[in-house]
């Protein structure tokens, strides 16, 4: 079985690939068939081995591919893969693609598209927006006036992930009551997009006083931190999708822009970024983004020292 979770909506899709693995791992108690191939491990042959390996155990292999479409080589060596042609139809393995832009005219895409049970999840906006979070605060029991709310929606936007970790914290702050439109400017205000692309291009010329000023600039403005890493982490993925499709010869920003769901001239901005960076250096900087993201949600590290070593690292 292949099953293809997709779209920009990483939050929806993220939650969906969560709750497969729980149901997985109910029945399958001992892990041993487990995989996980990601950017930082996606060898196409341990991958190619795990799906074709055969287990003493009673339970069914189940691999997880996250955001491997957009490797060059693990795409080619997958579309070339003869044995791929009898994963759909397999009882004894289960595998998921979940990916965030993908170009659906792509030979492994639309091979998924295909033969994959497939699900796609695009950016909420608008009244869809508006009537997941009033769901999602009465699923959770937070009172929060719709003032409050709408004020929280204009600065998290589309990114769930933030609108969840900052309703949390509110929820925690007011001890239950409450929120109000008041108490949003005390923990969030929104960053303009424009300095983040000032700040990203200081940190590509290896400009580390100036990168350093334009953030603390923000963090002295009253910029919230949580909400500045997530900005600055989602264009450096904007680059990298970017990258991706320069390298495929693809130089139509407005093409780009709907393969990937950006706006046309975040875009264009980002493949400009993009050809400041050579492959090596994007993978670097995935690297630390990880860590750094994986430190702010353990609460180990706090968003203004991760964005500080985040840019003396780089």
């Amino acid at each position: 079985m292949i099953l293809f979770l997709y779209g920009p909506d990483t939050y929806g899709s993220g939650k969906k690939l969560n709750e497969i693995i729980a149901r997985y791992k109910e029945v399958n108690k001992s892990g041993i068939s487990f995989h996980v191939f990601d950017s930082e491990n996606h060898n196409f042959d341990d991958f190619r081995n795990a799906a074709g390996a055969v287990t003493m155990f009673e339970e069914k292999r189940f691999i997880v591919l996250k955001g491997l479409l957009a490797t060059k080589d693990f795409s080619e060596r997958f579309t070339s893969w003869k044995n791929k042609d009898d994963m759909p139809k397999a009882k004894d393995v289960i595998c998921v693609f979940h990916e965030q832009g993908i170009d659906k005219r792509d030979e492994a895409s639309a091979w998924l598209l295909k033969n994959a049970q497939s699900q796609e999840f695009d950016i909420l906006t608008g009244a869809r927006l508006s009537k997941w979070a009033k769901e999602f605060i009465a699923k959770k029991g937070i009172k929060i006036t719709q003032g409050a709310l709408y004020e929280l929606l204009s600065i998290t936007g589309e990114d769930l992930w933030m609108f969840e970790n900052e309703l949390q914290k509110l929820r925690f702050y007011k001890g239950g009551e409450e929120i109000s439109r008041e108490d949003i400017g005390i923990f969030l205000r929104l960053p303009d997009q424009r300095h983040i692309f000032a700040l990203i291009d200081a940190f590509m010329e290896n400009n580390k006083p100036k990168a350093l000023r334009l953030l603390r600039a923000h963090i002295d403005a009253g910029d919230n931190g949580h909400y500045l890493f997530s900005m600055i982490c989602s264009q450096f993925r904007n680059i990298a999708q970017a990258q991706d499709f320069l390298e495929r010869g693809e130089r139509d920003a407005s093409k780009i822009a709907k393969a990937t769901y950006m706006h046309p001239f975040v875009a264009k901005k980002s493949m400009a970024q993009a050809r400041a960076f050579d492959k090596a250096r994007i993978k670097k900087i995935y690297s630390q983004i990880v860590d750094f993201e994986i430190g702010i949600k353990t609460g180990k590290t706090e968003p203004q020292a991760a964005l500080e070593s985040f840019i003396f690292a780089g």
